[in-house]
């Protein structure tokens, strides 16, 4: 085998080997910069769908604010909470006292259903 010939094929080696190791690395740097992009897209995506969620429930909580404030005019409620006081005090003596069965099925009641 002649100089030049080996000279060729060593060349074409190393040339081969930097093509190679240069393309794996341009591969892994395209791989992270493509899931960082898709990274960023997803949170810019969730931040956005949080500030619509947000946005939502405001709405949602002006909308009760303002039934709650047009429900508290009615004049059926203002009697209502004038007449709740008194019979809440009377309540006492219109209900006796309870027996210990009452207050064993109440217990049995928050034994099973919240426990």
């Amino acid at each position: 085998m002649s100089l030049r010939l080996r000279l060729i094929i060593a060349t074409l080696s190393l040339v081969a080997l930097s093509i190679i190791v240069l393309g794996v690395i341009s591969v892994n740097i395209a791989a992270n910069r493509a899931s960082e992009a898709l990274t960023e897209s997803a949170k810019q995506k969730l931040i956005s769908q949080s500030a619509q969620s947000r946005e939502a429930v405001e709405e949602y909580f002006h909308i009760i604010e303002s039934q709650l404030r047009v429900q508290s005019f009615s004049l059926s409620t203002i009697e209502a909470a004038r007449e709740f006081i008194p019979a809440f005090n009377q309540y006492h003596s219109q209900r006796g006292n309870i027996n210990s069965t009452e207050i064993s099925k109440t217990e049995e009641f928050y034994d099973k259903d919240f426990v």
